[in-house]
C-alpha cells in the first residue's frame, strides 16, 4: 500500500523571513545599469568632490574595500553631502535598463513568507526600481542605507540591525539573498541561511546558489523538504512475543 503525503503551508511549523537585495539581485547585474551608476561614481568624484582623474579609480577601490562603498569612503574622508551624492549617482533614465518582469513577479509572489529588501542603496532608488520591475508591493519595507545611518554590508552591525528591524527571527529561519558574495560571509557565520545570486560559480561558504532571483522558490522547496524530513517520527518498533512463534527446528 502507498501512502501519499499531501504538504500544505497551513502545516509548516517554521515561519522564514527573506532579506533580499537589491542593485544586481532584483535584475540583471550585466544588463549595463551599473556601468552607468559607476561612470557617474566616478563623475562626481572628480566634479563635486575635486578628486584628480587619475585618483578616481584607486581611491574608489580603495574606499570599496576598506569601507564597503565608495559613500562611506566619501562620507569619511571628504564630508560630501549624502542627498547629492545619492541623486546625482542614481539618476539616470532607469526604462533604458528596466522592465516589468511578470515572471519574477509571479515567483517571488508564491513564496508565503515576509520578504524585505536589504540594500546598500537608498530608499528613491529602491522604491523606483521595484516599480520599474512591477514588484514594490511584494515586500513589507525596504532597509537602506539611510536605515542603516550609511553603514553598508558587510559591517556585521547591519545584518543585526536588519534582523532587529524585521522583528528579531530565528537566525535560521533568515534567508537573505545577495550578488555580492562579500556581502553573504558575515550572516552566514550567524547562522542565517544565505542565497548567491550568480549565473556560474558556487561557493561553499554560502547555503545555496542559483543563477538569477527568479529561482528563489526552488530554495524556498529545499528548505521545506529538509524541514519535513527532520519532522518525521521514528517508528516504533513493537517488541516480539518469541513464545508465540512457530518452532520450525521439528
Amino acid at each position: 500500500m502507498f501512502i501519499f503525503f499531501l504538504y500544505n503551508y497551513s502545516m509548516k511549523t517554521k515561519e522564514y523571513t527573506l532579506l533580499i537585495d537589491l542593485d544586481g539581485t532584483v535584475y540583471d547585474k550585466h544588463n549595463g545599469m551599473w556601468e552607468e551608476m559607476s561612470t557617474r561614481i566616478a563623475e562626481f568624484m572628480r566634479a563635486a568632490v575635486g578628486i584628480a582623474e587619475e585618483d578616481v579609480v584607486p581611491t574608489r577601490e580603495k574606499y570599496y574595500h576598506q569601507y564597503g562603498s565608495s559613500l562611506r569612503g566619501l562620507q569619511i574622508h571628504h564630508q560630501v553631502d549624502t542627498e547629492e551624492y545619492l541623486a546625482y549617482v542614481h539618476g539616470m533614465d532607469l526604462s533604458k535598463y528596466l522592465a516589468p518582469d511578470p515572471d519574477l513577479r509571479y515567483q517571488l509572489a508564491s513564496i508565503p513568507y515576509k520578504k524585505w529588501i536589504f540594500t546598500n542603496s537608498d530608499r528613491n532608488h529602491t522604491q523606483r526600481v521595484l516599480e520599474a520591475i512591477g514588484i514594490e508591493d511584494l515586500f513589507e519595507g525596504i532597509m537602506d542605507v539611510w536605515t542603516m545611518h550609511h553603514i553598508p554590508k558587510p559591517e556585521s552591525w547591519t545584518y543585526r540591525k536588519a534582523r532587529a528591524l524585521a522583528g528579531n527571527p530565528d537566525p535560521k529561519t533568515i534567508l537573505f539573498v545577495d550578488d555580492t558574495l562579500k556581502n553573504l560571509i558575515p550572516p552566514t557565520k550567524m547562522g542565517w541561511q544565505t542565497v548567491w545570486i550568480d549565473p556560474a560559480l558556487s561557493n561553499p561558504q554560502v547555503s545555496f546558489t542559483v543563477p538569477r532571483l527568479h529561482y528563489l522558490p526552488n530554495v524556498i522547496e529545499q528548505i521545506e523538504a529538509q524541514e519535513r524530513l527532520t519532522r518525521v517520527p521514528a517508528r516504533k518498533v513493537q517488541p516480539v512475543d518469541l513464545s508465540l512463534a512457530m518452532d520450525f527446528s521439528i
